[in-house]
């Protein structure tokens, strides 16, 4: 007598099925017992070894001519006695360091897990003016931005462009020149980066209000008796076209008949000695 067995299949299915859940319930026990220990971990380290990691190397990066030594920048920044990894706030640092007149930018890196970086951009002259305190001529000297930085002794380029038809009432380090005139302190940034030869033949400028927000500009080159007067920008090629004028002037013998050349309008217009 023979048998025959049926499968359906069902069983093995069970199983399978039974085994693969076991699996997923193991792997799930195994990620909610590792995210613990991360938890675990994390709170131990920010509980007992953070609060005691402590910064042990500052490193100061500026011009070799910056004349605040390393040590009075770490006292500007009251970053001295113990500095905390953790708690060292480098937009607070920064925006500290900001204050002092020299400083045009900061930038502050933490490296992990004891040193700080100080990244110093300092403000450089542009030019200068000269200023009438206590019935002395005080020289004070300017960046782009229009801070006066530099005022007196403490001003260490004198081979500037004086900025004159500026009026002070409260003069002090930090102060900032009128905003409108910002935008031509720019261009004259832009002019000593690109031709600094043309920038050094400018002697005086000088700033006539015309309305509240706008102005002309006096410009005397160096070694000329003639005065120029231009618009409220100035600019690389003005500045060629202006000393081309005053060469062909100088090449012809007119110079002595000369007073003033207007380039206001786009074209030359010459100005000459009455009588």
């Amino acid at each position: 007598m023979s048998s025959i067995v049926f499968s359906t299949g069902f069983v093995d299915g069970e199983k399978k099925d039974y085994n693969s859940g076991l699996r997923k319930k193991r792997l799930y026990n195994m990620l909610l017992a590792l995210l613990a220990a991360l938890v675990l971990v994390e709170a131990a380290f920010q509980l007992y070894i953070a609060p005691g990691l402590t910064i042990d190397k500052i490193d100061v990066h500026c011009s070799a001519a910056f004349p605040i030594s390393n040590s009075d920048i770490l006292k500007l920044a009251g970053l001295e006695g113990s500095l905390y990894y953790f708690s060292a706030n480098t937009s607070q640092i920064e925006n500290t360091l900001m204050q002092h007149p020299l400083i045009r930018s900061v930038k502050i890196e933490k490296h992990f897990p004891s040193s700080l970086s100080i990244y110093i951009n300092e403000r450089i002259p542009l030019a200068m003016a000269l200023v009438n305190s206590g019935g002395r001529t005080i020289p004070v000297a300017f960046d782009e931005d229009g801070v006066i930085f530099e005022i007196g002794k403490s001003v260490s380029n004198y081979q500037l462009p004086v900025v004159s038809g500026l009026k002070f009432v409260d003069l002090r380090l930090g102060l900032r020149l009128p905003e409108e005139l910002t935008s031509y302190l720019a261009e004259l940034k832009v002019l000593r980066e690109s031709n600094p030869l043309l920038f050094g033949q400018i002697s005086e400028l000088k700033f006539i209000n015309k309305h509240k927000n706008d102005y002309e500009v006096l410009l005397y080159p160096s070694g000329s008796g003639i005065k120029v007067r231009t618009g409220s920008g100035i600019n690389d090629s003005l500045v060629k076209q202006i000393f081309v004028v005053l060469d062909i002037i100088e090449k012809n013998g007119l110079k002595s008949e000369m007073t003033e050349l207007d380039f206001r309008s786009g074209q030359v217009v010459f100005r000459v000695k009455e009588g």
